[in-house]
């Protein structure tokens, strides 16, 4: 795990069998991705919702949802994940944001002094 700006950790992801590097950020209302992250993963799967998603900042993005195959954060692998893809995420490097559509359903704990990151499994 790395930090960014004001501390917002940083880690790496699988999105469909590539690593991508995604922010995570308790504050935005859903999980984003840059439309440049979405055109090299090829992403073809619109579920036709638009619509905005606003982070820590009060400016929203308008976007249209997309469901992923697949996406691995440690060894916890999620298929059919939702995620807004935007024009731009209006930040740091990373082409994704984890929001709280993902932490809503599990447990993490940060050790900024360790770079690590913990994840209890959801419940069933």
């Amino acid at each position: 795990m790395e930090t960014r700006g004001i501390g917002a950790p940083v880690i790496t992801v699988r999105v469909n069998g590539q690593s991508v590097r995604a922010r995570i950020q308790s504050g935005n209302n859903a999980s984003t991705m840059s439309e440049a992250l979405a055109n090299r993963l090829a992403l073809r799967t619109p579920t036709g919702r638009e619509g905005s998603t606003y982070g820590s900042d009060s400016i929203g993005q308008r976007g249209r949802e997309y469901r992923l195959d697949e996406m691995a954060v440690g060894g916890e692998v999620l298929r059919n994940q939702l995620v807004f893809v935007t024009a731009d995420l209006g930040g740091p490097k990373e082409e994704l944001i984890l929001g709280e559509n993902w932490l809503r359903h599990r447990k993490v704990w940060f050790s900024f002094t360790n770079r690590r990151l913990y994840m209890a499994r959801p419940a069933d």
